[in-house]
């Protein structure tokens, strides 16, 4: 699907949320282990927050709080479900309800929070998608739920294999078409990649992610800034780096 790069500052994919056929952006977060979903009791939040009294959307009574990136920010609001589906090129023909939704790229009752009060909302989205590994604690020592994470129920609705389950990304930089999904070349891929968005010509290279780790967590034995040669790097030593595409800074 494609990504769309907001200024450079944020690449949001589009979904829509419970049973409705309205696209809404969100932010792609790697270092987030809940979704979160702005609703219109956000009164600063962005055009397009769902109403929670919606077909295919259940809030309850429990506090659900946390925090988010780009921009960084704290939201407060209540936990729910709702059915999750990835927007499709164009608009879709049919609704997604409770009778079709087997046959789209959705998910029902998925967890999520629902966000009231954003001290900081971003202004072209209204959902962040959590896509933390989630296999450990958070810097506050909390571990998600597995049903928490949305490649995890994608598999479970039959919608991915588990087999083949991939998440990628291929990013490029705002050219003024970021923000129109027929022009942009970056992509989001859930089970397959585009390969029309990578360089045929390049040796791919893959990057070992600790197991155990909420955030997508690795090695890193050193930093170049280009152009740079072999000893032009900074040194680490037993050093680690994560990555979280929410995040602008390094």
């Amino acid at each position: 699907m494609p990504v769309l790069n907001i200024a450079d500052e944020a690449y949001t994919v589009r979904v829509t949320a419970g049973e409705n056929n309205t696209g809404i952006q969100a932010i792609i977060d790697t270092s987030l282990g809940h979704t979160v979903i702005e609703t219109t009791a956000c009164t600063n939040c962005a055009s397009g927050a769902v109403d929670t009294s919606g077909a295919g959307l259940t809030a309850s009574a429990d506090v659900a709080s946390g925090t988010y990136m780009s921009p960084s920010s704290t939201y407060e609001g209540v936990e729910g479900t709702a059915t999750l589906c990835i927007y499709e090129e164009g608009i879709y023909s049919t609704t997604p309800d409770n009778s079709n939704v087997g046959s789209m790229p959705c998910i029902q009752s998925f967890p999520v929070h629902f966000a009231e009060t954003v001290a900081t909302p971003n202004e072209n989205a209204n959902v962040h998608l959590g896509a933390a590994l989630g296999l450990g604690a958070d810097k506050n020592g909390a571990t998600p739920d597995v049903t928490d994470n949305f490649m995890t129920e994608f598999v479970s609705a039959g919608k991915l294999s588990s087999g083949t389950t991939m998440f990628a990304l291929a990013l490029t930089a705002d050219d003024g078409n970021g923000s129109d999904a027929s022009l942009t070349t970056s992509f989001m891929d859930l089970g397959s990649v585009t390969t029309s968005a990578t360089d045929s010509d390049v040796t791919k290279a893959t990057i070992q992610f600790d197991d155990n780790e909420f955030y997508w967590k690795t090695d890193i034995n050193g930093i170049g800034f280009g152009p740079y040669t072999q000893s032009e790097n900074y040194g680490l030593t037993s050093s680690k780096i994560t990555v979280e595409t929410a995040s602008q800074c390094l």
